[in-house]
């Protein structure tokens, strides 16, 4: 999120967490060194005036992920402006937190498309959606927690490659945040429950003993 005003930060880290989101804060004058240092899936841009037509373009420039413009109200004319200067969508002050994360899962679905991905992981038995952070299995919809989320992306888009506690960790809590391989057990133990047929004898995401994880898209 792009914006200098650290109580709506503030807010919307808190409320955009519950959707499982993580968000990072970015003020006007380094955005382009905050964007290069951690690549967004999603950004941001508060649009209230005075804005320049050049800070969209840059962080266009910068980076491929979808960008949503927050605009201060129902202007019409400000709105179409912001989409011709490169604006993926729009959303209009004020707002609720549920009405941004919608704005925020439709823009994400599109670039999946658009990356000609699919945006879930799908076999007879059991379905994943990455938009909406659900699975589907054995005729249940189940949510996923952030955390739990976010391992179970990673080990997707390993493509069946063992990923090591540490490279896990370090992905989801960062290298001095407090993760441990217990905590990474006990997320990877509550996934088992949502997304295997049997936890107890997985076959979606194996263990590797004193290693890590890897998710095996061939079971079914």
């Amino acid at each position: 999120m792009i914006d200098d005003d650290p109580a709506i930060f503030r807010y919307l880290r808190r409320g955009l967490a519950r959707e499982g989101y993580d968000v990072a804060a970015a003020p006007v004058e380094n955005m382009l060194a905050r964007i290069d240092e951690s690549p967004p899936d999603a950004v941001l841009l508060d649009l209230a005036p005075p804005y320049a037509r050049s800070q969209i373009q840059a962080i266009k420039a910068r980076s491929p992920a979808p960008l949503i413009g927050l605009m201060p109200s129902e202007d019409t004319q400000a709105i179409i402006a912001a989409l011709d200067a490169g604006v993926d969508d729009c959303v209009a002050k004020p707002f609720g937190l549920g009405e941004l994360a919608a704005h925020i899962r439709k823009v994400l679905r599109r670039d999946i498309w658009r990356r000609g991905e699919a945006p879930c992981f799908s076999s007879p038995s059991l379905q994943i959606d990455l938009v909406f952070h659900r699975v589907h299995r054995g005729g249940r919809t189940h949510s996923l927690s952030r955390r739990q989320f976010q391992v179970l992306k990673l080990l997707l888009d390993a493509d069946g490659r063992v990923l090591t506690h540490r490279d896990l960790m370090h992905a989801i809590w960062g290298r001095d945040d407090g993760g441990s391989v217990a905590l990474l057990r006990k997320v990877v133990q509550d996934l088992r429950r949502k997304i295997e047929p049997d936890p107890r004898q997985p076959v979606h995401i194996l263990s590797h003993s004193r290693v890590g994880y890897r998710f095996d898209r061939s079971q079914h």
